[in-house]
């Protein structure tokens, strides 16, 4: 018999029992890391702004989101992890809306920083 210990059996019991919704943080994380590299290439085409300023505005606006996962974790104690999902992902359309109207380097950053903040 091999010999597992307790936090691992644990943990894998978590993840076997709430299988849906660690299918849906997987899948919604991958989403996001695949968002920002074409992200870029989308401002790049799309706009006037240089390759440079885009990357730079990329990684303040995902530097700046990254503390806002805090108020999520506040949100989701306060009304549910349901709630706090669907707000989530309201505001994530609501920033990629902001992708067709972005054309200057401020609406660039409004962007991109709505799509970082809670994913």
């Amino acid at each position: 018999m091999l010999f597992t210990p307790a936090r691992f059996r644990a943990s894998l019991a978590s993840l076997r029992e709430h299988r849906f919704v660690t299918f849906a943080v997987l899948t919604d994380t991958i989403g996001a890391g695949l968002t920002l590299p074409l992200t870029i290439v989308y401002f790049t085409i799309t706009t006037d702004v240089p390759l440079a300023v885009i990357g730079v505005l990329s990684a303040v606006a995902s530097l700046v989101a990254l503390p806002i996962g805090l108020i999520g974790g506040i949100l989701t104690d306060r009304f549910g992890a349901k709630a706090s999902m669907i707000l989530n992902n309201l505001l994530s359309a609501a920033g990629f809306t902001l992708y067709l109207f972005a054309h200057d380097p401020v609406m660039i950053f409004a962007a991109i920083w709505d799509c970082c903040r809670l994913s």
